[in-house]
C-alpha cells in the first residue's frame, strides 16, 4: 500500500508562469460535465472517476472544491476526500489563489495526455459499434466482496485516481496478468471483488475493448486481457502514474 503524504497549502509554491485561468462560478453550466464520460462508461459513474473527469473537461482553469464539486456533481466532503490520492500521483496539483482559498488543476505529468487520449479512443470505439453516445451507468454489486487472500487490485495507479471500485480493480486484475485466461473466478480472486461483480461488469469490458471473451473451455467461461490501442493506453497510465508518484514521494520505500 502507498503511504499517506500528507500535503498542505504551506507545501505547496505557486507557479507565477503558469497560464491556467481562474474559472468564474457565474459561467459554469448548471449541468454536471462528468455525469456521462467515456470514464465513467468504464470505471463506474463514482466520485472519482467523475472528478478527474471533470478536471479533463476543464484543463486550462482552476478550480475550488466547490466548483470542482458543481462541475464533477458530487459532494464537498467527496471532494475533499478524493482529491489526495489523484494529489499523490500528480494526476491534480495544488494551487493557491491570493494565498487564501486553496485551488487545483490538472497535473503536469505525462499521464494527463494518456487520460485524454484513452478518453477519446473509448468514445470513437463506442461510437463505431453503436453509432451512439450511450448514457455511462455504475454497475451495482448485489453480492459481498470475497475474502480472498491475496488480492493483486487492492492499491494500484488505477485505485488512486479512479477509486477502490470493482470496475477499476478489475481492469487493474486483467492488466497485472496480460497473458493469463482467467475464469470468473479467477478474476474475481485476483480483482478481490465478489464473483458478482465480475460478472456484472465483464460485458462493458468486453465492449470496450479492455478485455477479450475467450468463450467457453470445458467447465469455464474464459476471459483475457485484450490486445488493443485502449489497454496499451490504460497500461501506460499506470506505468506513468506509479512513475510519477515515486517523482514526487522520492523518499518513500515499499
Amino acid at each position: 500500500m502507498h503511504p499517506n503524504n500528507e500535503l498542505s497549502e504551506n507545501d505547496h509554491t505557486p507557479n507565477k508562469n503558469d497560464s491556467s485561468e481562474e474559472v468564474d462560478p457565474d459561467q459554469m453550466t448548471e449541468i454536471a460535465y462528468a455525469e456521462d464520460t467515456p470514464l465513467t462508461w468504464v470505471f463506474g459513474n463514482h466520485p472519482e472517476v467523475k472528478l478527474i473527469a471533470a478536471f479533463l473537461s476543464e484543463p486550462d482553469v482552476i478550480l475550488n472544491k466547490k466548483e470542482a464539486s458543481n462541475l464533477a456533481d458530487v459532494s464537498r466532503p467527496a471532494v475533499s476526500t478524493y482529491l489526495e490520492p489523484m494529489i499523490e500521483c500528480g494526476a491534480i496539483q495544488e494551487r493557491t489563489r491570493s494565498g487564501q482559498v486553496q485551488m487545483y488543476s490538472l497535473g503536469d505529468i505525462e499521464a494527463i495526455d494518456t487520460f485524454r487520449r484513452l478518453e477519446s479512443k473509448l468514445l470513437s470505439q463506442n461510437y463505431d459499434t453503436t453509432k451512439e453516445f450511450p448514457k455511462g451507468s455504475a454497475g451495482t454489486d448485489p453480492n459481498p466482496e470475497l475474502d480472498v487472500v491475496e488480492p493483486y487490485a487492492e492499491d494500484t495507479p488505477l485505485t488512486w485516481v479512479f477509486g477502490d471500485h470493482p470496475e477499476s480493480k478489475i481492469v487493474a486484475a486483467m492488466l497485472s496478468e496480460p497473458d493469463y485466461a482467467f475464469s470468473i473466478t479467477d478474476w474475481s480472486t485476483v480483482a478481490g471483488v465478489s464473483r458478482g461483480a465480475v460478472n456484472n461488469h465483464s460485458d462493458q469490458m468486453v465492449q470496450y475493448g479492455i478485455v477479450e471473451d475467450l468463450g467457453t473451455q470445458g467447465r469455464k467461461h474464459l476471459y483475457q486481457l485484450a490486445d488493443t490501442e485502449i489497454t496499451q493506453l490504460v497500461r501506460t497510465l499506470e506505468s506513468q502514474l506509479l512513475r510519477s508518484w515515486y517523482e514526487i514521494n522520492p523518499d518513500t520505500t515499499d
